[in-house]
């Protein structure tokens, strides 16, 4: 799994974006599907399960990284991929052998010294540890393990936001096994105190930080697999949650972004079904009524087993489209018909197999986001190039 940096400040401007706009779709139609994307694989670790973006070496472009954990070999390791600029990945680094198991990752600057850091969520199978791992950055894109600390509970996702306001980035995970998120505050040096543990609904397996009541600070929103739920903890503002509000989603709720896909101004929340059900998987759109809460779903067709669910505008006409990675090797592309519905998926092959997570952003520094997934099965990452250049 993927997670990313959120805070207020980046969130808005993300999604304020404003470029000239030019049709994607123009692309899809005009060739063959094998001919319209670029798609490039690279070797991780065994097993990559989580992927990240982020400038490590400050070079002006986005690296990558991925954390590596297989099942039942219990390999674990992180796997730095360092881009060339025209998104042509290189390993710089590999961490391997790890005791605690990184089965998700995060990107930000957690020690406040300037540069990217790195935390994994450790998810071992057979084992009670509920730890997440922190990389910190030398500042030229190598990384030293600083310490692990306690999450409260096994976690599946990681996301880092500043849910206290106080400069810092702050810790949220998903736990499925006791169902429940935990938040785990930063002391500002990277080093981070006890968990919070909130109970959520049953088997949640993503979490996404943004300020949906609209007062100022990030509420917590997880994907709850087993009861096909979203739960949403509303932050008192001090980086305090109360007891959460459950919305039904459609069969097993597995990822979950937050994005303002109607342009009313409030952030509306996507999901998309789990590698669980061998047909009719969907990304599920609940729009915000403007103060944290969301409407009946509604829902749009995917390819089987959609996993990750990512938020983007893809073909730069100012809205948020959606992709899924799918476990069938594919990831479907969804564009935004302006209302926060979504024309029907368009689905391209990843080059890799079973990708387990995915990420966006503009690897190859052309203006457009593009797509890059880790693949558990293949052992490799995948750059999905954007056509729209």
């Amino acid at each position: 799994m993927t997670a990313s940096v959120c805070s207020l400040e980046k969130f808005s401007r993300f999604l304020s974006l404003s470029v000239s706009v030019t049709s994607l779709t123009a692309w899809l139609l005009a060739a063959p599907l094998a001919a319209q994307v670029s798609v490039a694989t690279f070797p991780t670790g065994i097993g990559p399960r989580g992927v990240a973006v982020g400038d490590f070496d400050q070079d002006g472009d986005l690296d990558v990284v991925a954390s590596n954990y297989d099942y039942p070999s219990f390999v674990g390791g992180v796997t730095i991929l360092k881009n060339n600029g025209t998104g042509t990945l290189n390993t710089s680094q590999q961490i391997s052998n790890l005791f605690d198991k990184p089965f998700s990752v995060a990107v930000g600057d957690v020690d406040g010294d300037g540069d990217l850091d790195i935390i994994t969520g450790d998810y071992e199978f057979y084992s009670l540890a509920s730890l997440a791992t922190v990389f910190k950055n030398d500042g030229t894109g190598t990384f030293t393990q600083a310490g692990t600390f306690n999450t409260g509970g096994k976690p599946w996702v990681i996301a880092l936001g500043d849910i206290d306001k106080d400069g810092d980035l702050d810790l949220v995970s998903a736990n499925p096994g006791p169902d429940t998120v935990s938040v785990i505050k930063n002391d500002g040096t990277g080093s981070f105190g006890s968990p919070q543990v909130l109970t959520v609904d049953k088997d949640p397996r993503s979490v996404a930080l943004g300020d949906v009541d609209n007062d100022g600070d990030l509420d917590i929103v997880s994907a709850n697999q087993r009861t096909g739920t979203i739960s949403v903890l509303k932050n008192s503002g001090t980086g305090s949650f109360g007891t959460p509000q459950n919305f039904a989603v459609d069969k097993d709720a597995f990822s979950v972004a937050l994005g303002d896909l109607d342009k009313d101004g409030d952030l509306d929340v996507a999901v998309s079904t789990s590698y669980s059900f061998p047909d009719g998987n969907t990304v599920t759109v609940l729009k915000n009524n403007g103060s944290g809460t969301f409407s009946s779903p509604q829902l749009f067709p995917t390819q089987t087993g959609s996993g990750i669910v990512l938020l983007g505008d893809l073909n730069l006409d100012r809205n948020l489209d959606a992709v899924t990675a799918n476990g069938v090797g594919t990831i479907s592309v969804l564009l935004n018909k302006g209302s926060g519905s979504f024309k029907p998926a368009l689905n391209f092959s990843n080059g890799g197999t079973q990708p387990f997570s995915a990420v966006l952003g503009d690897v190859d520094n052309d203006g457009d986001l593009d797509v890059i997934t880790g693949n558990y099965g293949s052992n490799t990452v995948s750059v999905i190039k954007n056509p729209r250049n």
